[in-house]
């Protein structure tokens, strides 16, 4: 009988509830089990389950667990990497710092045109100024995490208008381009 994390997790999620309704004392057990867990794909169906049983209280948690994954080494899977960026830029669609910094650095793994196109949509947006009550995340996660999305950069996009970002990631397409 073979099961995947994703069945196994489910399949964990629906007793832990079952034998503790307590939507924080899930939480916390799905962070010790993701804590000892030694493959990072396995945080994916767990986001989900926090998603599905927890709700929109779950997006922080979820934003957290992203946060968390991208502090590992993930060199040898930047396939990995870049569903993080892209999972945490569909957690949070409303914040367009984070976006553009989530699609810079999808960019800079898969440096493909389609990837690109993304980057140039999100810096023709008009900037916007960070709204705290609108946010779907505490701003004490969002300023932990923008630190961690900039580390892998090439160069921090704030500093820089749309102009120079295009000129350098046209370069880093090459014959793409």
């Amino acid at each position: 009988l073979f099961c995947s994390y994703r069945d196994l997790i489910f399949i964990w999620s629906k007793l832990q509830l079952k034998s503790n309704p307590s939507k924080q004392v899930f939480v916390d057990h799905c962070y010790q089990l993701l804590r000892i867990a030694t493959n990072v794909r396995v945080i994916f169906p767990f986001m989900k389950v926090i998603k599905d049983e927890v709700g929109e209280d779950g997006l922080q948690i979820c934003v957290e667990i992203c946060g968390c994954a991208l502090q590992l080494d993930l060199h040898e899977d930047p396939n990995m990497k870049s569903l993080i960026y892209k999972a945490i830029a569909h957690f949070l669609p409303n914040d367009l710092e984070i976006l553009r910094i989530c699609a810079l650095s999808v960019f800079f793994l898969e440096r493909t045109l389609e990837s690109y196109y993304t980057v140039e949509h999100l810096y023709k947006c008009a900037d916007e100024e960070y709204n705290e009550c609108t946010s779907s995340v505490q701003n004490r996660v969002r300023f932990e995490l923008l630190p961690i999305l900039k580390k892998g950069l090439f160069f921090d996009p704030e500093f820089w208008n749309f102009l120079m970002i295009k000129q350098n990631c046209l370069a880093l397409l090459g014959d793409k381009a």
